[in-house]
């Protein structure tokens, strides 16, 4: 199994399992890992993280990279961007940015 290292927040587990984070969201210098009902701090930038992923995560936005196993549906948004609804119990949305659409198409 892989694990990634992370910092806990509310005496939450020190590792996740890769499978069950739904996506990685950067909001000025901290990521944060989101994951079913929780939500952590990541040590490491986006962009380091996006080198380390294996291919199940995709980059969507500057901000946000997630993992297509967990997206329930993609469907188009306006202004050349999409919108992903995740597989959590509050489906939650994401919408990418217009210049990963490029990259989004192929998938």
């Amino acid at each position: 199994m892989l694990y990634l290292g992370i910092t806990s927040l509310r005496q939450l587990p020190q590792n996740n399992q890769l499978k069950d984070i739904l996506y990685f969201e950067s909001l000025d210098k901290y990521v944060t890992v989101y994951t079913e009902g929780r939500k952590q701090l990541c040590e490491q930038s986006l962009g380091q993280l996006e080198a380390k992923l294996p291919k199940e995560f995709i980059r969507i936005k500057r901000s946000l990279i997630v993992n297509k196993k967990q997206v329930k549906e993609v469907f188009k948004y306006f202004n050349s961007r999409y919108g992903f609804i995740m597989q959590d119990k509050n489906a939650t949305q994401l919408i990418s940015g217009r210049s990963f659409k490029g990259e989004l198409d192929k998938w």
